[in-house]
């Protein structure tokens, strides 16, 4: 038995009559239905075509057609079409309630009646749901409020549909055309546009009229060709998921195409060399003319790809791109832009270890200080004493994409041989953990699954390490009685150098900083939770300035700290109410002295900016806040 699709609003010179003639060449059993016979047109004389009066505002006209349509096809449907639509142009104003409700009764209400009365059939034969929906429901067009509100409200319906049916095996697929030649759409077969006496837009009836009877743009697509590549798109795509292939059209486009079939990655990677070379040109000839040229610091890589979205808000985070280490840093002044840019690496400085941690030490760092990288701690001595750091800043100074995913892996698997498999933790592996996690552009190419996981790991080694307070007397003695050992006296604070509480401070309070950046713009995971140890943390880091760039860092921890804290405050207010904050009935007596405190807090906060920036130059030398 060949396979059936019905479609309605087939009448003559539509879109619907179209889609059936493309349908009955491919070998289906169609069922074109319409509301008027005598509207038929040449679909009459098509073999394997049979012509069904629906009226498609009729629950009892609609399982008439389901009852004829079962009969026919032994209680099965392949294919449902939901193609009937009127159109409706003129002012909201003027517009008549009954005739506005008759189109959204066609436009919206139909496709439910429809899709419920086929519904079995459909199911039985796993078959597919085709909604045929406007651009105009995605615009806004004066004149035309009552028909693209209809078309959008049939969108939304047709994509709930698609979400509901899909566990019973019923694919739905929404359908949005632009301009096609239609009958319908031709300014011959429109009436003319009559307004009410009272109108306010009399005066301007032609302009209106006119509006309505050209609304399509006078480009539009063939009716014939449409249609076609509509259906094709559908067997196609239908047939790709039955076979579990990835779909192609044909061998004609495959060919076509056939330069773009190389991965994205590897688009990526000759893309980033053309551009280094592209720069390494221009460095090259400022240098030897002696001028002085500001370049747009959205191609900076020393600022960090998490640690940029510290200064981001949500509305223009969406408009910023990063490719592989080239992120964008936020400067609210220009100067600070043009005194803080460094020239990009030459490739011999890249591939040159020292030249790596170099770079990475003066161009990258300063933007998230979180670690003592002094001049006396060469490679060498990382090598030794921090390898799996050294192997992170390896990994975040690599510019070539292609590269750069080897590194990844190679850190990948380092991460599960000492953490997993040997269940080893270090200050070491965490301090390498955040260096990946602050400058990994990871989140920006689809891979946040991975940052969040990584995320994770930094803050178990937190706990792990005990780096916020020592374990107490009787959790020493069930660990040594449970596990056969005492706990090892070099992995508690007590035990650590001036030198290492420091790294060990700044190391939690950087895993906060990334967490709750994480927490806000990713949702994976909660933000590690803010300790009276952490607050002591960032008090001994304020006091000892062990650290040139330790104000800084502090300073950025506070600022996070204060964004957290709003989080904190607004999320609670959403699960607690119904209406929005900004509503003053919702707002109660201590939340309202609660954003008094943060505001003033506020305050303080930016001008600690300006003084302590300003006396130590920390703001011209590390990019700004």
């Amino acid at each position: 038995m060949p396979k059936s699709v019905l479609i309605t609003g087939c009448s003559h010179g539509g879109f619907g009559e179209a889609m059936a003639k493309v349908y009955r060449a491919k070998g289906f059993q169609v069922f074109a239905t319409l509301r008027n016979r005598t509207k038929i047109g040449s679909l009459a004389d098509y073999d394997g075509v049979q012509i069904l009066e629906l009226d498609v505002t009729s629950v009892e006209s609609i399982h008439q057609c389901a009852q004829t349509v079962a009969k026919h096809t032994g209680g099965r449907l392949d294919v449902l079409v939901n193609n009937a639509g009127v159109n409706a142009i003129v002012p909201l104003l003027d517009a008549s309630l009954d005739e506005a409700k008759k189109v959204y009764d066609t436009n919206v209400w139909s496709i439910m009646a429809m899709v419920q009365a086929f519904a079995p059939m459909l199911i039985q034969a796993k078959g597919v749901v085709c909604n045929i929906s406007s651009v105009s429901g995605e615009m806004v067009f004066a004149w035309a409020g009552i028909y693209s509100s209809s078309r959008s409200a049939g969108t939304r319906i047709s994509e709930t549909l698609r979400l509901e049916m899909a566990p019973l095996g019923v694919r739905v697929v929404t359908v949005i055309l632009g301009g096609v030649q239609t009958s319908g759409n031709d300014p011959k077969n429109i009436a003319d546009l009559e307004l009410p006496p009272s109108s306010h837009y009399r005066k301007i009836t032609p302009v209106i009229d006119r509006h309505k009877k050209t609304m399509v743009h006078p480009n539009k697509q063939n009716i014939e060709i449409a249609a076609k590549n509509v259906v094709d798109d559908l067997v196609i795509s239908n047939r790709c998921l039955r076979l579990k292939r990835k779909c192609q059209r044909s061998e004609k486009v495959r060919g076509r195409h056939g330069p773009m079939a190389e991965g994205s990655d590897t688009r990526i990677a000759r893309l980033e060399e053309k551009m280094n070379s592209l720069l390494a040109a221009m460095h090259s000839f400022v240098g030897s003319s002696g001028s002085s040229v500001t370049l747009a610091d959205n191609t900076r890589p020393g600022a960090t790809s998490i640690g940029a979205l510290m200064s981001m808000t949500s509305s223009d985070f969406s408009t910023r791109l990063a490719l592989s280490n080239a992120t964008v840093s936020t400067h609210p002044n220009s100067s600070l832009q043009a005194s803080s840019y460094a020239t990009s690496p030459t490739a011999s400085l890249l591939n040159e270890e020292d030249g790596r941690l170099e770079y990475f030490r003066t161009r990258m760092l300063p933007y998230f200080p979180f670690i003592d990288l002094p001049p006396e701690m060469t490679t060498q001595y990382l090598r030794q004493n921090r390898p799996f750091l050294l192997r992170a800043i390896y990994t975040v100074t690599t510019f070539s994409n292609q590269e750069k995913l080897a590194q990844v892996e190679e850190l990948k698997h380092l991460l599960f041989t000492s953490a997993l498999l040997k269940v080893e933790s270090s200050i070491d592996m965490l301090l390498g953990l955040l260096t990946y996690i602050a400058w990994s552009t990871d989140t920006f190419l689809g891979r946040a699954d991975l940052v969040s996981r990584l995320m994770m790991l930094a803050i178990s080694l937190v706990y792990d390490l005990r780096l916020f307070k020592p374990s107490p007397p009787d959790v020493q003695v069930m660990m040594a009685i449970s596990q056969g050992q005492a706990e090892d006296p070099r992995r508690g604070p007590n035990a650590e150098t001036p030198c290492s509480l420091s790294e060990g401070r700044r190391a939690v309070l950087a895993c906060f900083v990334l967490s709750s950046n994480l927490s806000s713009h990713l949702g994976r995971q909660d933000a590690l939770n803010w300790t009276p140890q952490m607050e002591e943390a960032l008090h001994m880091l304020t006091l000892n300035e062990s650290c040139p760039t330790d104000k800084l860092f502090v300073l950025q921890v506070r600022l996070q700290l204060f964004k957290q804290k709003a989080d904190n405050v607004r999320q609670g207010g959403e699960v607690g109410c119904t209406r929005t904050e900004t509503d003053p009935a919702t707002v109660s007596l201590p939340h309202l002295l609660y954003f008094k405190m943060l505001r003033r807090q506020l305050q303080e906060l930016r001008s600690s900016f300006r003084t302590d920036l300003h006396q130590t130059g920390c703001g011209r030398k590390h990019g700004g806040i």
